[in-house]
């Protein structure tokens, strides 16, 4: 029996699971990303994040809505630069600050806007620009 006969009833599947993906990614892309491990309550973890002292203020957010794409180990593997690895972000890093926050507050494709973090103002979104660009050890 040739191994394409053999073989042909798992790839009907991988097909049929990767079409599955590729319809229902734009509906769950967005769930994916608003999730917090607060209970959903992103008003209240803002809040909270509100109150600490406002430098550890970007790396707190950083943590909860970047750190999943962008941390040193992320949970969603999407080939997004690194924090603290220099070579990913050269490219972003060649914008001046106010286009890259026009990036960061406008983001299409995969990166959601505001990078997930929809209650966070221009200025904390700066700030945690800052707080990225600051990790990179020249």
């Amino acid at each position: 029996m040739e191994w394409t006969l053999i073989m042909r009833p798992y790839f009907k599947r991988l097909i049929f699971f990767a079409a599955i993906f590729y319809l229902l990614f734009p509906f769950v892309n967005p769930i994916i990303f608003a999730t917090n491990a607060q209970g959903h309550n992103m008003q209240a973890m803002m809040q909270s994040i509100r109150e600490k002292p406002t430098l550890e203020q970007p790396q707190l957010i950083f943590e909860q809505f970047c750190a999943n794409c962008h941390g040193k180990e992320p949970s969603i593997d999407v080939g997004a630069p690194i924090i603290g690895e220099k070579k990913g972000w050269a490219a972003w890093f060649k914008l001046s600050q106010s286009d890259l926050l026009k990036q960061v507050m406008n983001s299409t494709g995969i990166m959601p806007p505001r990078g997930g973090c929809s209650e966070c103002t221009a200025k904390e979104l700066g700030a945690v620009i800052h707080f990225i660009k600051s990790s990179i050890q020249e």
